[in-house]
């Protein structure tokens, strides 16, 4: 004669270990992934309000500064960048003549959120962004 054992809770318990082992790699992901697309958002507002500020400036010296003035206050604000941004400004033909264009290039690393930094996994990742401004061509010559 077979005497049934039963295995009352059983299932409730592999149920809350599985759920629990699979939610947080998943919360990860989805944290990992809404970061970075935040801080690709700011990259690309920085490189656009950085590009027009550029080309809005009466001499090249301001246009630079005032290029790079307006990309680290855009991303100042949004709070997101750990490192040092890279700001960079190319003008084909010539900086701030009608119809020449401006090329405004923002990089940084984004830290990624609950990466321990002695699990030997990177911490951060290098984004970049570009934008491309072209000079009014009614504007008046420096």
């Amino acid at each position: 004669m077979v005497i049934l054992q039963r295995e009352t809770g059983a299932a409730t318990v592999e149920f809350v270990f599985l759920t629990v082992a699979m939610f947080l790699p998943f919360s990860w992901l989805v944290a990992s992934a809404f970061s970075l697309h935040s801080a690709a958002l700011a990259l690309d507002d920085a490189a656009r309000q950085g590009a027009r500020a550029f080309s809005l400036a009466e001499t090249p010296a301001a246009a630079e500064a005032a290029g790079l003035h307006v990309a680290n206050l855009v991303l100042s604000q949004h709070q997101l960048i750990n490192s040092e941004p890279q700001v960079q400004f190319t003008c084909v033909p010539s900086c701030l003549q009608p119809q020449s264009v401006v090329r405004a290039e923002v990089g940084a690393r984004v830290a990624l959120p609950w990466v321990p930094p002695n699990l030997g996994f990177p911490t951060e990742i290098g984004l970049s962004a570009s934008h491309v401004e072209q000079i009014d061509f009614y504007r008046n010559t420096p």
